[in-house]
């Protein structure tokens, strides 16, 4: 028999009506095992569980449409104030290489795996679209944390390299990359709809720099085939968009065209230095237009580029050309309160304009907008038929205190802290803010571990041959106090 749950008389209830999200004073969300029954006020059917909703803000569970969940937690500390100055201060050709997989053993893959998912949840996320190497033990972490998981392994035709830090290098090796596509429709294939629908095998071929035009079309054929969605990493360098023009006079967004990699079933990861960004200035090409005509979604990932000094141009006037923006976590923190409040701020910034983007739309980019992405529409909303994916929020809290637009505070204050109770497919994930059954300090010295013994090799995976102090000095110099 369903067991019915009901969060009852909630100070805020962000709803759905059918057309977008709506606020709800004093209301209810009930919920029978994973699926929605209920949103509004004046319920008055059963309940065999009552959360105490009153000085609470229930919203619909928050979509990371991008990251990387087994890599990237342990750079912090090493990434930050660095960049490759003569490659337009890009991360990805001197720096990512150099803290690479070469460092890693599957223990450490794990634990780093495990640290990024008990992050994503504490921050309100309920569903993620995870591009990396899933393995079995990797799956069985991803299982366990009880979040929503769209994932497969990334696959390409050519690596890149840098042998001078001033030039991109590329690596072909074709076959790898028709491999690679094999064993992403394999994974779909074996995948999909495990744990109970909470699994969802997507293709994710690598960049569109690193990928050949036919090793794309097979792509888009075995897409349709499958009737999944597609990732893929374009538009997050100059180095990145010289490379294209050089190729082929187009811009990566062009080229995606030209392949047949656009439209619903494909979600473009950054598409931030597009032809009218100030960094590249092609007047001549509409990138921008082509997402929009096309219905391409866009993973929007702000805190990794912010933090580099590159920002999207910009968010909110991406939103009014029609494109379908959503909201990524990509590196660290995975934090999705976080990377909302960057979204719309940096936005701002970029377009002196305050209301681009508003909250709403910030908002509605983490919810709806990403549902849409994933071509899910029973997620991303508080609505009767939706999953039990949902997230209660201490609204008595100092962090989003005084509460008169619920939505606002969450966007621009409420950060993870307000984060109270934490819901999934219908299972209570995080209660009190804390994830259950987790010992965060025991995952936190663990990834530490991974931090040090990644660190101790960066000499020999750096082209010049560098320790991390070098490659990324330490804030301060290292003092052991005045003699004695």
């Amino acid at each position: 028999m369903a067991h019915t749950t009901a969060i009852a008389n909630a100070d805020w209830v962000v709803g759905y009506d059918g057309a977008g999200h709506r606020l709800i004073r004093g209301g209810t969300v009930a919920f029978s095992d994973n699926t929605i029954t209920y949103v509004g006020t004046g319920y008055a059917g059963p309940a065999d569980t009552v959360i105490d909703g009153r000085g609470r803000v229930v919203i619909p569970g928050l979509i990371s449409t991008h990251a990387h969940l087994t890599t990237e937690a342990r750079n912090k500390g090493f990434l930050e104030d660095a960049g490759s100055r003569k490659l337009w201060h890009s991360g990805l050709f001197e720096y990512m290489p150099a803290m690479g997989m070469a460092a890693f053993d599957q223990e450490a893959v794990v634990d780093v795996l495990r640290f990024s998912l008990v992050e994503l949840v504490k921050s309100g996320c309920t569903a993620v679209f995870e591009l990396g190497r899933p393995t079995e033990k990797t799956l069985v972490a991803m299982e366990e944390s009880g979040l929503r998981i769209f994932t497969g392994p990334m696959y390409r035709s050519a690596r890149w390299h840098t042998q001078n830090g001033h030039a991109v290098h590329y690596q072909w090796d074709e076959e790898a990359g028709r491999h690679g596509l094999r064993e992403a429709v394999d994974f779909v294939e074996r995948h999909s709809s495990a744990w109970g629908g909470r699994l969802t095998g997507v293709l994710c071929p690598a960049q569109a720099d690193t990928c050949t035009p036919e090793l794309l079309r097979e792509t888009m054929a075995a897409a349709r085939r499958l009737d999944t969605r597609v990732q893929i990493h374009a538009a997050q360098s100059v180095s990145e968009h010289l490379e294209m023009m050089r190729r082929h006079g187009m811009t990566p967004i062009e080229f995606l065209a030209r392949q047949g990699m656009v439209g619903p079933q494909v979600i473009i990861g950054h598409a931030l230095l597009l032809a009218h960004h100030s960094a590249i200035r092609y007047p001549d090409h509409d990138d921008l237009g082509v997402l929009a005509q096309t219905g391409t979604h866009v993973a929007h990932c702000p805190w990794v580029f912010g933090r580099r000094g590159v920002h999207m141009e910009s968010f909110g006037g991406y939103l009014r050309r029609g494109v379908n923006v959503t909201i990524g976590t990509d590196t660290c923190p995975q934090d999705m309160m976080e990377e909302m409040r960057w979204a719309a701020v940096l936005s701002k910034n970029a377009t002196n304009d305050a209301a681009c983007p508003t909250a709403a739309e910030t908002f509605t980019a983490a919810t709806l907008n990403a549902a849409r992405a994933l071509g899910r529409e029973d997620l991303g909303r508080l609505a009767p038929g939706a999953k039990a994916d949902v997230v209660i929020l201490d609204g008595r809290a100092m962090t989003i205190r005084p509460l008169r637009d619920p939505v606002k505070s969450i966007v621009y204050y409420g950060a993870s802290r307000s984060v109270e109770t934490v819901i999934v497919d219908g299972r209570v994930l995080v209660r009190g803010g804390q994830v259950l059954d987790v010992d965060e300090y025991v995952l936190a010295e663990r990834l530490q571990g991974v931090a040090e013994r990644t660190l101790a090799g960066v000499k020999e995976r750096d082209w010049a041959g560098r320790t991390h102090e070098q490659l990324s000095p330490l804030s301060f110099p290292l003092w052991e106090g005045p003699p004695s």
